[in-house]
């Protein structure tokens, strides 16, 4: 009962650990106008994790992507912390982590 108890616990602590957060100031961010780039949004903070060591990005035909562009250049510009949700930091781009949610804090 009891390995069957840890097992679940393990499955369990391993689903909650899927998003996370990640805040810093803004380093540099990099935009691509065309439709054909693979990030339409690309951004680094001044301190990446290591789970993400290219920074993170947000794919050129994301829904809100001008809205996410405007937090971000609004955190550059005031020299403000801002926080990246990676769903998974398994599925990169190189070494880059894909957004899925974009907070100030």
């Amino acid at each position: 009962m009891k390995k069957l108890l840890l097992i679940l616990f393990l499955f369990s602590a391993d689903s909650l650990a899927a998003a996370k957060n990640f805040c810093d100031e803004v380093k540099r961010i990099r935009v691509w106008a065309n439709g054909s780039d693979t990030y339409g949004i690309w951004a680094e903070l001044k301190n990446n994790p290591r789970e993400c060591p290219g920074g993170f990005y947000l794919n050129h035909n994301a829904t809100n992507k001008q809205f996410v562009y405007s937090l971000i250049l609004a955190a550059k510009a005031s020299n403000q912390r801002i926080c990246f949700q990676v769903s998974d930091v398994n599925s990169k781009i190189g070494n880059r982590c894909r957004i899925h949610y974009t907070m100030h804090e």
